[in-house]
């Protein structure tokens, strides 16, 4: 079976609008388009970046009033394993307080500025004010953090009624409406609660810097979001159970947002009370307040809005139980290495959930420990395998290593075998030629330990979910992501993942077989000590500046 068809014939099949039974295709033809985009590049051909034009990094609603919010308070002494554990037990979905919700909004929110230099072209960039970018507590793809929250609630469990919108700027709640919205979003989404997170996509945060690519980025931001609510809500013994499959339009009328623009992926019912149906005859309209937009030109792309568009067509079709989004490939008869037991006992979450990406400090003089190797793959296969819905499947996603310089490994490709904690060797890797599949500067693998890579058969995600089992895989991946991350933090090395590998190029170098695709890669190894950073404390009166 041909591994690639021509991102030219792709493409030309994602110009026309979806039609009944046209959606997956589509979807298809977008994938094959991304993933063979070193080859043949995405239109718009000669696109540049109109960095003095981007948007705000903080939606912000005009004119309306906003309930400040508490400081995060997370659970500052449990260790991950106990989390894990946790996760993989499930539950009973839990009721949230507004602490809880507290937590989760903070998990979207401000951790710190980024102004420590590094080997990406906007560096010094960000030292300007009109140009700051604020870490938050996951990756994103570029740091563009596209991930919009919005409440409905009824004031049930002591959380406010009406509609809000996450202000990420000011930590607080803006209010769109007090009218009571909960039961129609239960009827949306097939599950009572008297509250509910929306997860919206505001495409164009995304798309200014990314334009085409942006479909293929933002769902795997909103997985690394999804894996540290789980984290943090894990720490605090708290359940939740997000829906992933629901119709977008009806979802995104309640909350006000055109799906084409601020496209809902992603609802988490917070309550297990019943919606009430009450509506308050003061809440207004939302479609009343306006959004302060930075942009004085804000462009669409056609392949966004045609994929898009193909997810969201088609009313949400239940789940088909005899599509296996776990089949694989067999696997290969390599040689086993089993792994070192980790300790994740010795990590808590609060200290690594500030995790960042480590651009230019990756170093190869001194190898990976394999006992952090063996941390990082498990967290995010555990992550992973432990069911997040009632539609799940289980572990969806491979993982395999490309060694550099892991102690104990030659430098070849490792499948990792969930469960039981080994390696099976692949085909050997010439390290040193990756940097060739890699166009950007701001990583050197030549310096890096070792690449971790996450694939999917997303033939069976498209099979079992639809058009919208692109977005699953999605979220999926960027689970695994988060995973990675935050074990390199415990384990106090070095991570980044990145897409602008060529994957295709990797799968063939690393043996992996169609169906089965590579969509992200995270690079992960020990760090050189950080040899400057910017003040970026406030002087206040009385205060004396070293």
């Amino acid at each position: 079976m041909s591994r690639t068809v021509g991102a030219r014939a792709a493409t030309e099949h994602i110009d026309a609008e979806p039609t009944c039974g046209h959606s997956t295709r589509l979807v298809r033809a977008y994938v094959t388009a991304i993933l063979e985009r070193a080859k043949r590049p995405l239109p718009p051909r000669g696109f540049r970046v109109d960095w003095d034009d981007q948007p705000s990094k903080h939606l912000y609603y005009e004119d309306v009033p906003r309930l400040p919010l508490p400081a995060a308070q997370l659970p500052g002494a449990v260790p991950l394993g106990s989390v894990l554990e946790h996760l993989q037990r499930g539950g009973t979905p839990s009721t949230t307080t507004l602490g809880d919700l507290v937590n989760l909004l903070w998990c979207n929110g401000i951790i710190a500025r980024r102004m420590e230099p590094n080997w990406n072209d906007d560096s010094t960039r960000k030292l300007y004010p009109e140009f700051a970018t604020w870490a938050r507590a996951y990756p994103s793809g570029g740091g563009m953090y596209p991930c919009e929250l919005y409440l409905v609630s009824n004031s049930a469990d002591g959380l406010p009624s009406g509609v809000y919108h996450y202000d990420t700027a000011h930590h607080s709640l803006a209010q769109l409406s007090r009218e009571d919205r909960t039961r129609r979003l239960s009827e949306s989404v097939g599950v009572d609660s008297s509250a509910f997170l929306v997860a919206t996509i505001r495409f164009w945060k995304n798309a200014f810097k990314y334009n085409s690519f942006c479909y293929h980025v933002v769902g795997q931001d909103l997985g690394c979001l999804l894996a540290t609510w789980r984290l943090v809500a894990a720490a605090s013994r708290r359940t939740y159970r997000p829906v992933t499959v629901f119709d977008d339009r009806r979802v995104a009328h309640i909350i006000d947002v055109d799906p084409m623009t601020d496209g809902p992926f992603l609802v988490l019912p917070l309550s297990r009370s019943a919606p009430t149906g009450r509506r308050d005859a003061s809440g207004g309209l939302l479609g009343q307040h306006a959004v302060r937009e930075r942009s004085k030109r804000v462009r669409t792309f056609p392949l966004i809005e045609h994929v898009q568009a193909a997810c969201i067509a088609d009313p949400p079709m239940l789940p088909d139980d005899q599509c296996d989004v776990t089949s694989f490939p067999s696997n290969p008869a390599g040689e086993r290495k089993v792994l070192p037991q980790p300790d994740l006992e010795a990590a808590v979450v609060a200290s690594v959930i500030r995790r960042r990406s480590s651009f230019g400090l990756l170093t190869a003089a001194t190898e990976l420990p394999l006992r952090s190797l063996a941390a990082t793959l498990e967290l995010a296969d555990k992550i992973v395998r432990s069911p997040i819905d009632d539609l799940d499947h289980g572990s969806a996603v491979r993982l395999r290593v490309l060694a550099g310089k892991v102690e104990g490994l030659e430098r070849r490709s490792y499948l990792y075998e969930p469960g039981s904690g080994a390696l099976v060797a692949g085909p050997e890797i010439d390290f040193h030629a990756l940097q060739q599949l890699y166009p950007l500067s701001n990583y050197s693998i030549d310096q890096t330990s070792a690449i971790v890579t996450v694939s999917v058969n997303l033939n069976a995600y498209l099979d079992r979910y639809g058009p919208r089992g692109y977005r699953r895989a999605s979220i999926d991946v960027g689970q695994a992501c988060q995973g990675v991350c935050t074990a390199a933090a415990a384990e106090r090395i070095g991570a980044g993942a990145v897409l602008g590998v060529d994957t295709t190029a990797v799968d063939g170098l690393a043996g992996v077989a169609l169906p089965e695709q590579t969509l992200l890669c995270i690079m992960i190894g020990t760090e050189r000590p950080v040899s400057a950073d910017y003040m970026q404390s406030i002087r206040t009166p009385g205060t004396v500046t070293a």
